[in-house]
């Protein structure tokens, strides 16, 4: 009896995607996706950086976005009881309102250049969570706080697919319980993921190949999830967390170094 996911990534492998690039997208996006899973966010900040070794960083950036769309639905479910709304509509009004901007930069800028952006942005929100490693006060709130960090997360959803460090950082500051800020981020996201699903399509930036290699994905994605739910409760998320960080401080540095040297 034949397997249809080996024969469609053979198929994939053997016409444009070398097989260790298809391999290590399975694991890239099981491991972003136990992550997420675990702290609330970071798939996309994670898998993009990765993904774009194996990939150019154009297809990098939608087949993680498509995946991410999965993660988030997944996660939205889960505790959409403490949903926090008020803070969700702002957010993802802001981010919709910006998002074909961010389309443009993907449309036009370089992938050199894209690579500079992720590792800038990299470096940023790993720095800020090293040096943030205690509970955050709550902000002081202005009625455009949320607005702005929509904004920056629709310009980064259709750009470089990281939309979570505005958002992040605008929610650590309301002195949210564990699944309030979990299942709000995740809100967020499957709001917006529609609706950047829906500018990448109207850009041409969905193509076969990034289609159908984040559908092979997708059993990377559930088994990551699965993983995930199991283990959460059995790992200090701070102390994991902090080891992420440190983690992406490398990632940043790598696709620095990449940037500067696209012909390396």
């Amino acid at each position: 009896m034949t397997n249809p996911w080996k024969e469609a990534m053979l198929h994939v492998s053997s016409s444009t995607v070398p097989f260790a690039s298809l391999m290590a997208l399975l694991a890239i996006s099981a491991f972003a996706t136990w992550l997420q899973a675990t702290v609330g966010f970071g798939y996309a900040l994670l898998a993009v950086p990765l993904v774009s070794f194996w990939f150019a960083p154009h297809d990098a950036i939608v087949i993680v976005f498509l995946d991410s769309c999965v993660v988030s639905l997944f996660m939205a479910g889960v505790d959409r009881e403490s949903v926090q709304w008020d803070d969700t509509w702002r957010l993802s009004i802001a981010a919709i309102i910006t998002m074909p901007i961010g389309a443009v930069v993907l449309l036009y800028v370089s992938g050199a250049t894209l690579q500079l952006l992720l590792a800038a942005l990299t470096a940023i929100v790993a720095i800020t969570g090293l040096r943030t490693s205690q509970k955050l006060r709550a902000l002081s709130q202005r009625w455009w706080h949320a607005w702005l960090a929509g904004a920056a997360c629709g310009i980064l959803t259709t750009s470089i697919a990281t939309n979570g460090p505005p958002v992040v950082a605008y929610l650590q500051r309301r002195s949210l319980t564990a699944p309030q800020f979990r299942s709000t981020l995740s809100a967020v996201f499957t709001i917006t993921n529609i609706v950047a699903l829906v500018v990448f399509l109207v850009s041409g930036l969905i193509s076969s190949l990034v289609i159908t290699c984040s559908v092979l994905a997708l059993p990377a994605v559930a088994a990551g999830y699965g993983c995930a739910r199991w283990t959460t409760p059995r790992i200090d998320a701070q102390l994991y967390a902090r080891l992420t960080n440190v983690l992406l401080l490398g990632l940043s540095a790598t696709l620095l170094w990449r940037g500067l040297n696209p012909s390396a």
